[in-house]
C-alpha cells in the first residue's frame, strides 16, 4: 500500500511529486506560515516553446528536457520548499516567506526567488543527432500570499496570472523562447 501511494503521488517521468501530493502538500505550508506569520511564496514555472522543442526535435527530447530540468530545479529549492510538476510542461513551488510585517522582504524574496528558479530552467542538452539545443530558461511568476487572506485556489490563480505576465514581457523583449 505504502509503494502505491508513493507511486500515486508522483510524476512517473520526472520522479518528481505530481499534483496531487503538491495539493496535499499545500494545506500544510499555509498552516505552518499562518502559525509562524509568514507570507507563503508560490512560484509557477511555464516551460516556453516546450511544444515546438516536441514537435521539432521529437518526445525524446522533450522528456529529457523535462528531467533536466525537474532536478535542476529541486536542486535550487531550499530544503524546507516543496516542488512537483502539475501538467506537460508547468512545475509549481512553494515555501514558506518572509515574515507578513517584512514587506519588503517579501519583495526581495520574489526576486531572488525567481531569479533562483529563471537560472534553474536553462540548460544545454547535447542531442545525438542534431547537436546542441540550448534552452533560453522558462516564465516564473512568483508570488507572496498571505496565507490568512488568501487560499491555495487564489494563490494557484495569483502564480498563473504572475508567470503569463513574465511571457508577456519576455515575447515583448529580446529574451526569446527557442
Amino acid at each position: 500500500n505504502k509503494e502505491l501511494a508513493t507511486f500515486a503521488m508522483t510524476d512517473a517521468l520526472t520522479g518528481m511529486p505530481n499534483r496531487r501530493a503538491l495539493m496535499e502538500e499545500i494545506p500544510r505550508m499555509w498552516a505552518r506560515a499562518q502559525r509562524e506569520s509568514h507570507c507563503v511564496l508560490l512560484a509557477y514555472v511555464d516551460l516556453d516553446g516546450f511544444k515546438g522543442i516536441n514537435d521539432q526535435y521529437g518526445h525524446d527530447t522533450g522528456d529529457q528536457l523535462l528531467m533536466t530540468l525537474s532536478r535542476q530545479l529541486l536542486a535550487a529549492l531550499r530544503d524546507s520548499d516543496f516542488a512537483a510538476r502539475v501538467g506537460g510542461d508547468e512545475f509549481v513551488m512553494v515555501g514558506v516567506g518572509p515574515a507578513l510585517a517584512e514587506l519588503a522582504a517579501s519583495t526581495s524574496a520574489i526576486a531572488e526567488l525567481q531569479h533562483r528558479l529563471s537560472a534553474a530552467t536553462q540548460c544545454d542538452l547535447l542531442l545525438p543527432a542534431t547537436g546542441l539545443l540550448r534552452y533560453p530558461g522558462a516564465s516564473v511568476g512568483v508570488v507572496a500570499i498571505d496565507p490568512k487572506t488568501t487560499t491555495p485556489e487564489q494563490a494557484m490563480l495569483q502564480g498563473d496570472a504572475a508567470t503569463y505576465d513574465i511571457k508577456s514581457q519576455r515575447r515583448n523583449s529580446s529574451t526569446k523562447p527557442c
